[in-house]
């Protein structure tokens, strides 16, 4: 994984290059695949305020059912949807920092 800034990190897998940022909602990492393939997703290149395109749908069974996390993030800024079960659905917040220090997030080593 490599840095992209203080906001996002890049992830090089055999099929397509991901972008990798942190969810304040969900306390975690989400992902977004870059073409080619498909579903995949548009990046404007902003690494100081991304915009991708279409939103994304990130959805786990969790210890109440199942939990979702729909959103955008346009501008730098993710625009949670109505159909989140967190509590900061239909909220827009700042995309935060990526809280993860290098060689630390799931075990992917850091590019030099």
């Amino acid at each position: 994984m490599a840095s992209l800034g203080r906001f996002l990190r890049r992830a090089a897998c055999a099929d397509r290059q991901r972008i990798i940022y942190f969810c304040p909602a969900c306390d975690s990492a989400h992902q977004i695949a870059l073409a080619p393939g498909s579903p995949a997703w548009t990046f404007d290149g902003n690494i100081e305020a991304p915009t991708f395109s279409p939103s994304n749908l990130c959805s786990w069974s969790g210890s109440d059912g199942e939990e979702v996390c729909h959103h955008f993030v346009r501008a730098g800024r993710i625009e949670f949807c109505p159909d989140c079960t967190h509590a900061m659905r239909r909220q827009t917040v700042p995309l935060p920092e990526f809280p993860y220090a290098p060689n630390t997030y799931g075990g992917i080593e850091e590019d030099s």
